[in-house]
């Protein structure tokens, strides 16, 4: 599993995005199922290599490629294509990147790059129709090197001069269509991953330089790409007269071209990059960084995905993505992968259904029906792995492997949870507001809870029994003990100068479920009880902290170093606890109003705007439920009091509102299935549910959630969730 840096490729100095592709060229190792992301999952969200123009782009993938220089450089026009289709793979051949020029003169951008690689050899690909001799001198002047060109008389003898500085007998060679760019653009990042040639041919005749070079080449066998309106089957039948085997790689348009061709060249790719389908300069430049990241280039529309890119990058488990190409050529929503194809209704996986209600307003709201009964767990997360931070609901899900996920509960500017919380038999925040959580039954797989936590929290060993007032949530005050987690790393809190006693303790096997209904977990004493400190730092493992001259401080002490315990914890009189996430309000309670929505005031409660809610039905399913909102003549969203009257209407038993606003996201097997209310699209959150395939048991978790999560991600510019009216800012100015 790759861990990558975070540093947005197209944002800030080259050498920053440097360190980014350095770091997402180291591996790391595979996390447990259970309390861990599955192994194979995404380790960072979409970044983006893009320059002011397509010349600039082309230098920035160079920068990133090749931070202290490189031998070799290419350079192809940036203006017409034909030449530029095979320079991928020869630049991935000779060590360098691939440089954009124009016809008649050497781009400022790209005379700086060459200057900086400091390439001993330099070759132009194409004649002087494509690139004229002025810019050869230029490029000459500019580095002291002479450039070589690399030409024939069209784009056919050109592609075979390129290829014929391969060495014979690779077992695959490509041929794509020379009068278009689709298919050659994905086909060129395969051949230079193969460090194989990529030829090229007329649609309906084989030029007799193309079938020379494959004389030449004498590979295994020859993938033919596009449809018989790129290469006609007459093509096919002289290219099959040549080589020992041929076969097509082809889709119903460039993207799914473009996606079969990545299954095919790269069936097991954790990294891809993605460029704009209906331009060539991005994708031709990114051949070499395809080949460097051993994963396929996909091509995707401008403002969304289309399907067939989607399902390959579901089927690839959701590799790293990289964009190249800038906003205009690959919009933010095709950045964060929104589908072409609107999620369907239906049934999602066996005991998962999505419908879509349009109601008056008009009102879009989507109902997921979740049966936990047929194999599938309702998990809750902090998005980033930790209890800081923010992420979004997307990115989680697919980090997670998860057929479906919603945004969780409300949470403050630093991402933590405003209520109780627990995730994967792990309570992480206690008590948190008080005011009600949804929690589910891990044993009785039709049973649920939603209330006030009520928490007890219980630490067991020998003749010692502590009871633990708070988890992630501040300073031990008077007789109070604390608990702090991994999940919470860093400074806890500081204590105002009040000296502190703490005690180190480590899990030795996963959450399990007591006979009487209570959610336990085996530890052992790391260190014995330490007093003085002023601050608590947790680091590799959880804090039991008092304050010096309580109570508390004294039982501390009775842990001896090495001793074991027993963490025992349990939410109001709820039995089976693993997962809990809180909520502001119950909106219907036992098949009718609740209380809680019926005579509040104020804008949380009076504003129409996209909610998100988490409830069941009388027969035991579950439901989660996002209401679209802010979009005119699409949706206005709900009020708290209006989305009970519709939960009641499709029969929910109970339900609590989740957070709300822009935070308001649904994802569908990885993609985005509703429209959340920001400009800028989807806002990162603090905590998700998830809906997940039930793991064998013998694969929990063996404690926490996995250490180094990614790292959080900025705010939307512009919008600030604590004064959002349907977020935690609202809903706080409301009480």
């Amino acid at each position: 599993m790759r861990r990558v840096r975070r540093d947005l490729f197209g944002r800030g100095p080259a050498r920053a995005a440097v360190a980014a592709l350095l770091a997402a060229l180291m591996v790391a190792g595979a996390l447990a199922v259970g309390g861990s992301p599955p192994a194979g999952a995404w380790t960072r969200p979409p970044d983006r290599i893009a320059g002011a123009d397509r010349w600039e782009t082309a230098v920035r993938i160079s920068q990133v490629l090749h931070p202290s220089g490189a031998p070799a450089a290419v350079v192809v026009s940036g203006e017409a294509f034909p030449d530029g289709l095979v320079g991928g793979p020869f630049a991935a051949l000779v060590g360098g990147p691939v440089l954009l020029t124009g016809r008649n003169g050497l781009p400022d951008v790209t005379r700086d790059e060459l200057r900086r690689l400091g390439a001993r050899d330099i070759f132009v690909l194409g004649g002087t129709a494509a690139v004229r001799e002025v810019v050869v001198a230029q490029i000459r002047l500019a580095t002291g090197v002479t450039p070589r060109r690399i030409a024939g008389e069209d784009r056919y003898e050109t592609a075979a001069a390129v290829a014929a500085r391969f060495p014979t007998g690779p077992h695959t060679v490509l041929v794509a269509d020379g009068t278009d760019f689709p298919d050659a653009l994905t086909g060129g990042a395969a051949s230079a991953r193969a460090g194989a040639p990529l030829l090229l041919t007329h649609p309906e005749v084989l030029p007799a330089a193309t079938r020379a070079q494959l004389e030449r080449l004498a590979p295994a066998e020859v993938a033919v790409l596009g449809g018989p309106r790129a290469v006609s089957e007459a093509v096919v039948a002289e290219v099959a007269a040549t080589v020992p085997a041929v076969r097509r790689l082809a889709g119903a348009d460039r993207f799914a071209t473009a996606a079969v061709i990545a299954a095919d060249r790269a069936p097991g790719a954790t990294q891809a990059v993605v460029a704009t389908g209906y331009a060539f300069p991005d994708a031709l430049a990114a051949a070499p960084l395809a080949a460097r990241l051993d994963g396929p280039v996909l091509l995707t529309a401008t403002t969304c995905v289309p399907q067939d890119a989607v399902v390959r990058l579901r089927d690839l488990h959701w590799p790293d993505i990289t964009v190249v190409g800038g906003p205009n050529a690959v919009s933010p929503a095709a950045l964060a992968v929104v589908p072409c194809t609107p999620v369907a209704d239906g049934e999602i996986a066996p005991g998962l259904h999505l419908t879509t209600h349009l109601r008056p307003g008009p009102v879009v709201a989507r109902v997921l029906t979740v049966d936990r009964t047929r194999g599938l767990d309702v998990r809750v997360v902090p998005a980033t792995g930790q209890l800081s931070g923010r992420h979004l609901t997307t990115y989680t899900a697919r980090r997670w492997g998860a057929l479906a996920a919603v945004n969780g509960d409300f949470f403050h500017a630093d991402g933590r949870p405003a209520h109780a919380m627990a995730s994967f038999g792990r309570l992480l925040k206690a008590p948190g507001a008080p005011n009600s959580v949804v929690a589910v039954d891990e044993a009785r797989r039709d049973s649920h809870y939603q209330g006030p936590p009520a928490p007890t929290v219980l630490i067991a060993g020998g003749a010692t029994q502590l009871r633990v007032n708070r988890i992630n949530e501040g300073a031990p005050g008077g007789s109070e003990i604390a608990l702090f987690t991994t999940e919470a790393p860093g400074s806890a809190f500081r204590s105002d100068g009040r000296s502190m006693c703490t005690v180190a303790i480590r899990p030795t096997g996963p959450p399990a479920l007591a006979a009487d209904g209570a959610t336990q977990q085996p530890y052992s004493v790391v260190s014995a009880r330490t007093c003085g400190a002023t601050s608590v730092h947790v680091g590799p493992h959880d804090v039991l902290v008092a304050p010096a001259s309580s109570p508390g401080a004294a039982q501390l002490g009775n842990l001896p170093a090495g001793g074991s315990l027993t963490k025992i914890w349990r939410l109001a009189s709820w039995d089976n606890v693993f997962d809990a996430v809180g909520a502001n309000a119950r909106l219907v309670d036992r098949g009718a109003i609740s209380t809680d929505v019926a005579h509040n005031n104020g804008p949380f409660w009076n504003e129409r705007a996209p909610r998100t809610a988490a409830g069941w039905f009388a027969d035991g399913r579950m439901v989660l439920v996002t209401v679209d909102g802010r979009r005119s003549g699409y949706s206005i969203g709900m009020t708290p009091r209006e989305l009970a009257d519709f939960l009641l209407s499709i029969g929910v038993f109970a339900a609590a509102n989740l957070d709300g606003g822009g935070s308001t996201t649904m994802a569908v097997r990885g993609v985005l299935a509703n429209r959340p209310s920001d400009a800028a699209g989807e806002r990162p959150v603090g905590n998700v549910v998830l809906v997940v395939p039930t793991p064998p048991m013998a694969a929990a978790s063996t404690g926490g959630l996995p250490a180094g999560g990614p790292p959080p991600v900025a705010g939307i510019p512009g919008v600030d969730p604590m004064t959002d009216p349907a977020s935690l800012g609202g809903w706080l100015a409301s009480r």
